[in-house]
């Protein structure tokens, strides 16, 4: 941290700037948030303005949230893929079935269809 803000010097412009800066940077967004609500205190004329650029950082968050989780997904999809190959099965062979109680289960995929996917073939060969 810089030392007038440590000291606690009341800079509005240079925790402007810094603020500015963490909104460009992805690790720092949560910081730049906070300078912000901190000059919003300071400054209650430019209130909107501040408000508006916490609601932009909040979307930078989301977006880098959604990038993060979908990263990692592809990671663990493919570490399972590499744990049931050896069985001749992919994560593709299953699909998450919600329960009923909030809650998802793991089924393969076709695992209760037996009876639909019987009589689809009876209709085919009666055709």
């Amino acid at each position: 941290m810089n030392l007038e803000f440590q000291i606690g010097a009341a800079n509005e412009k240079a925790l402007e700037r810094r603020a500015f800066a963490y909104s460009n940077i992805s690790e720092k967004y949560e910081n730049g948030i906070e300078d912000y609500k901190q000059l919003q205190e300071s400054l209650p004329k430019r209130h909107g303005e501040f408000e508006r650029k916490i609601s932009e950082i909040n979307e930078k968050i989301n977006r880098r949230n959604d990038a993060m989780k979908a990263d990692i997904m592809e990671k663990l999809k493919g570490f399972g893929n590499m744990c049931l190959s050896p069985f001749g099965l992919s994560t593709d062979s299953f699909e998450m079935v919600p329960n009923g109680n909030g809650g998802f289960s793991v089924q393969m995929k076709g695992a209760g269809n037996k009876k639909t996917e019987e009589e689809e073939n009876e209709k085919n060969e009666a055709a």
